[in-house]
C-alpha cells in the first residue's frame, strides 16, 4: 500500500462514502491517515480468516466478495464497484469470514478501524447513511437467498446477470455491455449453480439472443426477457402477480 493518491479534498468520485457524507474537517483527516492500495486483476485482497484491521473504500475498479465451502467451491456474496466500500465488520468480529479479490486493476484506499469508528461517531450523516446501505444490502441478501432455493437454473443465471447489470452495465451500440471480465465459473459462483449448468443456460440464452458474447465480456441484447424470467417466478396459480418489487428490486439500476 503506499499513500500517493487519490486526495479526499478533491476527490472526483462523487459515489464514495466519504466524499458525499463527511465533513471537510474529517476528509483532511482522513487524507493523512488512510493507506493507497493498487491492486492488479486476480488479486487476492484479503482471505477468509485474516485479522479485520478496517475497511475497504473503492477510487476505481471492481472487486468480488466469496466464501468458500466444501471442496473449495465459491460462493460469490457481493459484487461491489467505485464508490461502494467493503470489508467493515463489528467490533465483535476479529476475522473476515469472507474474501475479496479484483476483478480489474483497482485503486483502493484503506482505512484502519480505529479511525473508522471515530468518523463513525462524529458523522451523523456518513453513519445514517452508512446504515441505510447496509440494511438494503441485507434486504437484498435476504432475498438472494430465498432465490438461490426456488429459482430454476435459468431463473438463477438470468439473476446473476441482472446484478452484474446494475453494478457494471454500460449502453453500448447493442444493448448493455457487462463492463467485466468475469468467468463463466464466475457467473455459477454468483448464480449458485454449477459451472456446467450455467455454461449451457447461456448458450441458450446466446441461442434466443437475449444475450451476445464480445470476446471476454457480454452483452444483453433483451435484458427485459431475463427480468420476465424472475416475474414469472412470482406468478401464483392464477397467474396473477403479486409482490412484483420483492422479485427484482435488488437487480434494478
Amino acid at each position: 500500500m503506499n499513500s500517493e493518491y487519490p486526495s479526499c479534498i478533491s476527490c472526483p468520485n462523487s459515489n464514495c462514502f466519504i466524499n458525499k457524507y463527511c465533513s471537510q474537517h474529517w476528509r483532511t483527516l482522513i487524507d493523512k491517515k488512510k493507506e493507497v492500495g493498487r491492486y492488479q486483476r486476480k488479486q487476492v485482497i484479503f482471505h477468509e480468516d485474516n485479522i479485520v484491521r478496517g475497511a475497504y473504500f473503492i477510487f476505481t475498479g471492481k472487486v468480488k466478495i466469496y466464501n468458500t465451502g466444501k471442496g473449495g467451491k465459491e460462493q460469490i456474496v457481493r459484487l461491489v464497484s467505485s464508490g461502494e466500500l467493503f470489508g467493515l465488520r463489528s467490533d465483535t468480529e476479529t476475522n473476515y469470514l469472507v474474501s475479496s479479490i479484483a476483478l480489474d486493476d483497482c485503486v483502493l484506499c484503506f482505512i484502519e478501524k480505529s479511525l473508522l469508528d471515530n468518523m463513525l461517531k462524529e458523522n451523523n450523516d456518513f453513519a445514517v447513511q452508512l446504515l441505510n446501505f447496509y440494511i438494503r444490502e441485507m434486504s437484498f441478501l435476504e432475498l438472494r437467498l430465498k432465490h438461490l432455493v426456488q429459482l430454476s437454473s435459468a431463473e438463477k443465471v438470468a439473476e446473476a446477470l441482472l446484478m452484474m447489470k446494475k453494478k457494471y452495465g454500460v449502453l453500448s451500440p447493442k444493448g448493455i455491455l457487462l463492463d467485466v471480465r468475469i468467468s463463466r465459473q464466475d457467473i455459477a459462483d454468483i448464480a449458485g449453480t454449477t459451472g456446467t449448468e450455467a455454461i449451457r443456460v447461456l448458450a441458450k440464452f446466446r441461442q434466443e439472443k437475449i444475450i451476445e458474447d464480445k470476446g471476454d465480456k457480454i452483452v444483453l441484447l433483451k435484458h427485459e426477457k431475463l427480468l420476465e424470467l424472475l416475474l414469472m417466478h412470482c406468478c401464483e396459480k392464477d397467474n396473477q402477480y403479486v409482490n412484483l418489487s420483492k422479485c427484482y428490486t435488488h437487480v434494478l439500476g
